[in-house]
C-alpha cells in the first residue's frame, strides 16, 4: 500500500521541485514534501496522518521502540538533515546577503525551538517510546523545515529570509 501511494504522489507532484533540489532530496523525500505542501491546498487536501505515514514508512516494519526501529528512525534523521543541510545551502546561495543573516538567525532559534518541543515529546511517552517519539519529532521538524526551503527556491515562500536579489 506504502509503495502504491509512493507512485502515486510521485505522478502527482510532477516537476514540482526544481532539477538542483532533488539532487538533495531523495524520491522518498520529494514525494514526502509534496504530501506536506498539499496538506493546506483545497483541491488535493491531504491529511497529517498520511504525511506521517510516508516520513517514517522506512521504519513501518519495525516494533516501535525497538532497536531496529531506533536505528530506522536515526537513519532516516540523518538523512532528512542531509537533505536540510543541502538546500539550507542553496537558499543561502539564492537570497540576498540580508536574507542569509535573517535565516541564519532564525536557525539559532529553530534549534532551541526543537530540541525544547522533541524533549517535552519525548518525556510525555513512557518507557522505551520516548526515544524513538523524540527522533520522530525531531524528523518531522526537519521535514518542514525542508518544505519550507523548498517553497523558497521555488518563489513560494513568504518567509523573512527568502528575498532574492533584484
Amino acid at each position: 500500500m506504502i509503495s502504491r501511494t509512493l507512485a502515486i504522489l510521485a505522478l502527482l507532484t510532477g516537476p514540482a521541485l526544481a532539477e538542483s533540489q532533488e539532487s538533495v532530496l531523495t524520491q522518498e523525500q520529494t514525494v514526502v514534501l509534496a504530501c506536506v505542501e498539499r496538506l493546506d491546498a483545497a483541491e488535493q487536501a491531504t491529511q497529517w496522518p498520511q504525511c506521517v505515514n510516508l516520513i517514517f514508512a522506512p521504519c513501518a516494519q519495525e516494533t516501535v521502540g525497538s532497536a531496529p526501529h531506533l536505528t530506522c528512525l536515526t537513519e532516516e534523521r540523518v538523512s532528512w538533515n542531509s537533505a536540510v543541510e543541502g538546500l539550507q545551502t542553496q537558499v543561502m546561495e539564492a537570497v540576498t546577503p540580508e536574507g542569509a543573516s535573517t535565516l541564519t538567525n532564525l536557525l539559532d532559534q529553530w534549534t532551541d525551538y526543537v530540541a525544547l518541543k522533541c524533549n517535552a515529546v519525548a518525556r510525555e511517552k513512557a518507557g522505551i517510546s520516548a526515544d524513538a517519539a523524540q527522533i520522530g519529532c525531531e524528523v518531522a521538524e526537519m521535514v518542514g523545515l525542508s518544505g519550507e526551503y523548498a517553497a523558497c527556491l521555488e518563489g513560494r515562500s513568504t518567509a523573512p529570509f527568502c528575498v532574492y536579489p533584484k
